[in-house]
């Protein structure tokens, strides 16, 4: 315990300068009076003078106090409404009462008794002390919250849950409104929480607290540079990991970057798809992403190695991948006495695949069609079939030539024999006969040649009426 107030606060009192060999200890140690020194009216005894006085006192806090009193010669003391004894000069009384933690008033009166007016042999006062309980323990706080932590996905929550026990004056909360002495609490925060609570009395206050955990959901995000490539290109693979992940897992693609945010150079053959998972306490989470791979078109053309001039052939033809367009060009190479020459031909267009990714859709055609070469009386000598394939993944030509087999040089011709002469010429002799005149007719020459003759002969072109000396051998 501890005094809290004594006699010798009293205002307008004097004390401490006077001891007396009959006073007990309390009188010596806190007797005062209300005049000064020891002269004045009577020698300073004020015999029969009734002094009073009140004032204000604090108690600290709530319990039982401990009031001793003693007056010379006698005296009134009323703390707080009760009236507490007073003993004798050579005493002290000894009173408890129960207070509230409060302001009280604390009044008296000390009266000396007629027995002289000298102070010194008739002295008088009053002495007391106010002695308060010890304060009390600070009010005993919990708080927990369960579970400790929660994912924010919009659903889930944790109970909060509190006490203060002891003396108690006031309690606060975090995020609770009036939350009284114990109590529970459904909370749903979207990040993480520290809730404290705090508890005063008397003894002071007193805190506690607890976190609530809050998780963020990963999110994962697959993105390509390129969205398609063609066989034999390359693009990058990017991803971004936000929230409360802690790995990533690839379950197709083949990646083996452990980084949460990061990037890979990718150059699949084929299309590929990427996906991965990323977890960790806040859940997980999953994204796929598909890269197409154009192949490069193929194809192949079969074609007969030579024609005779006049004849036709059949052309084979099979391509892959070629989802764009598929034409087949003809180009005719010409040869003669003026010169040479190329003529290409209407291009063809084939049927196509509609796909040029492996193993999706169709991706491969074929088929014959037969050749259509344009044979005159100066047909070609070749011809160059160019098979043109156009895909997502690019353009690839292949060529055949066909050599045209041209009869350049007819075989000789034997004149029949005859006794007539050829038209407007000397006679010709044979063995038996004198030719005179006859007509042959030569229409198997593949393509205009001179025609010579061993003999003098003269020839009508095309039969117009037109005859002309042939240059002899």
């Amino acid at each position: 315990m501890s005094i809290i107030y004594t006699s010798r606060n009293l205002p307008g009192s004097y004390g401490g300068d006077y001891t007396n060999g009959g006073w007990g200890s309390l009188m010596n140690s806190y007797a005062v009076r209300f005049t000064p020194g020891l002269g004045g009216q009577g020698g300073g005894a004020f015999e029969g003078t009734n002094f009073t006085f009140s004032v204000s006192v604090y108690f600290p806090n709530s319990g039982t106090y401990v009031i001793k009193a003693s007056a010379d010669n006698s005296g009134t003391l009323n703390v707080g409404g009760y009236g507490m004894s007073v003993s004798g000069f050579s005493g002290e009384s000894y009173n408890t009462r129960y207070f509230s933690q409060g302001t009280y008033t604390v009044s008296g009166s000390v009266l000396n008794a007629y027995n002289g007016p000298s102070y010194a042999s008739n002295p008088y006062g009053i002495a007391f002390t106010i002695d308060a309980p010890p304060p009390p323990p600070a009010p005993s706080v919990s708080i927990s919250v369960s579970p400790s932590s929660i994912i924010n996905n919009g659903s889930n929550s944790a109970t909060l849950s509190w006490s203060a026990t002891g003396d108690v004056s006031s309690v606060s909360v975090t995020d609770v409104s009036s939350p009284g002495a114990s109590g529970s609490r459904t909370v749903q925060p979207t990040s993480t929480r520290t809730y404290t609570i705090t508890a005063c009395g008397e003894g002071g206050c007193n805190s506690s607290n607890t976190t609530l955990y809050v998780y963020q959901p990963p999110n994962l995000t697959l993105t390509l540079d390129r969205s398609s490539i063609a066989a034999g290109e390359s693009t990058t693979l990017r991803w971004s990991t936000s929230g409360d992940a802690s790995t990533i897992t690839w379950t197709a693609g083949g990646i083996t970057n452990g980084n949460l945010n990061s990037f890979s150079t990718v150059a699949p053959t084929q299309s590929q798809t990427y996906s991965a998972t990323v977890s960790g306490l806040g859940g997980s989470d999953s994204d796929s992403i598909r890269l197409t791979v154009y192949q490069l078109p193929t194809s192949t053309l079969t074609t007969p190695t030579s024609l005779d001039y006049g004849n036709q052939g059949v052309i084979d033809y099979q391509s892959c991948y070629s989802n764009t367009s598929l034409t087949l060009t003809p180009t005719y190479s010409y040869s003669n006495a003026s010169g040479s020459s190329t003529v290409t031909g209407d291009a063809i267009n084939l049927p196509t695949p509609n796909s040029a990714e492996e193993g999706v859709g169709t991706t491969c055609v074929s088929g014959t069609l037969n050749t259509t070469i344009p044979y005159t009386n100066a047909g070609p000598r070749s011809v160059t079939y160019s098979l043109v394939a156009r895909g997502s993944g690019g353009e690839r030509t292949v060529t055949n030539s066909v050599t045209i087999n041209i009869d350049e040089t007819p075989e000789n011709i034997n004149v029949p024999e005859t006794d007539e002469l050829f038209k407007e010429q000397e006679p010709i002799y044979t063995p038996d006969y004198t030719v005179t005149s006859n007509y042959l007719v030569v229409d198997d020459i593949d393509i205009p040649v001179e025609i010579k003759a061993s003999r003098p002969i003269k020839v009508d072109r095309n039969r117009q009426d037109n005859w002309v000396d042939l240059r002899q051998i």
